[in-house]
């Protein structure tokens, strides 16, 4: 199975390793509910408008709207830490990039 996950924060922590933070943008921030009025859906448009200008300057830092915890607008955050080596195979993704993900069930032992 592969998974796309947005790159929201990297740092050096230590000589030779980095730490990425990815998300994956949850089912829940998909949903729109249904504006019932033509005032509605200018306010949802326009919300929506905004949240879109702003994710690419401050990723995962905005929410337009109200206060919204994390795990309602990300389904999965990954904190990892890696080898510079592989972050320069990575192609060294900054923040906002997006990281393709394989995964799949382990092999039992035999």
């Amino acid at each position: 199975m592969h998974i796309e996950l947005k790159v929201q924060q990297v740092s050096s922590i230590s000589k030779g390793m980095v730490k990425l933070m990815l998300i994956r943008h949850g089912m829940k921030a998909k949903i729109q509910p249904i504006p019932h009025d033509e005032e509605q859906k200018v306010v949802q448009d326009m919300v929506s408008r905004v949240q879109q200008a702003l994710e690419d300057t401050f990723p995962g830092g905005i929410m337009v709207g109200g206060p919204s915890p994390l795990g309602k607008k990300w389904d999965a955050v990954i904190d990892m830490q890696i080898t510079e080596d592989e972050y320069s195979q990575l192609g060294k993704p900054g923040i906002g990039d997006i990281i393709e993900i394989e995964i799949n069930k382990a092999k039992e032992p035999q």
